[in-house]
């Protein structure tokens, strides 16, 4: 049976997460415009929110906590991506600001969904009024 094959256009982009000193610690595939991922960033912070660290966890209880944390990045980003994003780094790490690890994560896919969409909004703005120019004279 005879095959064709055809690229489409997704949206998607490399995310390459940077540390303080500008060194790759990790990157990922992204759809920032993907409708879908709106969906599910929603229902990742409420997941986020719900999850707790017991006062009397032990080392089992938060490498599980820390696997459910890595399905709910693989979840948000449509892809594997934990195996990169957390390479250098458990989610449960605290940084500097006190701040988990994977909340910076959050943070940073956020603004990156933000700009993105932003940007390609402003861009097809921009077709149409050129578009559309010659009809408001």
């Amino acid at each position: 049976m005879e095959e064709f094959r055809r690229k489409v256009k997704t949206g998607a982009l490399n995310v390459i997460l940077t540390n303080e000193n500008d060194e790759e610690i990790g990157r990922f595939p992204f759809n920032p415009v993907d409708l879908n991922i709106i969906r599910r960033y929603e229902e990742v912070v409420a997941n986020l929110e719900k999850m707790e660290v017991p006062e009397d966890a032990t080392e089992k209880d938060i490498l599980e906590l820390s696997d459910r944390l890595e399905e709910q990045i693989d979840y948000l980003l449509n892809s594997k991506a934990s195996k990169s994003v957390f390479a250098i780094c458990n989610p449960l790490t605290l940084t500097e600001s006190g701040d988990f690890f994977i909340e910076n994560i959050i943070v940073e896919i956020a603004d990156v969904i933000e700009q993105v969409t932003d940007q390609r909004i402003k861009k097809k703005q921009a077709k149409i009024k050129r578009a559309t120019s010659k009809y408001h004279k």
